[in-house]
This record gives C-alpha cells, structure tokens and sequence, in this order.
C-alpha cells in the first residue's frame, strides 16, 4: 500500500514516515496541500 502524507511540520513528518516504512509501506511525504493535491492527481493513494 502506498501513502501520501502531508504535513507542514518537518520534523512530525519525518517521524510519522519512519514509523510508517518500518511496518513495510511505501511512503510520500510532502508539506502543503498544493503538492499534495499534485501528488494525487498524479498517482493513486
């Protein structure tokens, strides 16, 4: 399964992705909606 998190804070982002890979998902991170937004339209989550 992948995810796509988005998160302004750096640093909670960061944590939250660790955790996330370490019980085997595929992770994209991003920090604001509009990337978020393209993230979406450009592949499935």
């Amino acid at each position: 399964m992948r995810i796509l998190l988005a998160e302004d804070e750096k640093a909670l982002s960061k944590a939250i992705v660790t955790i996330l890979e370490r019980n085997n998902y595929s992770v994209d991170a991003v920090y604001d909606g509009n990337s978020a937004l393209d993230y979406i339209e450009a592949d499935n989550y």
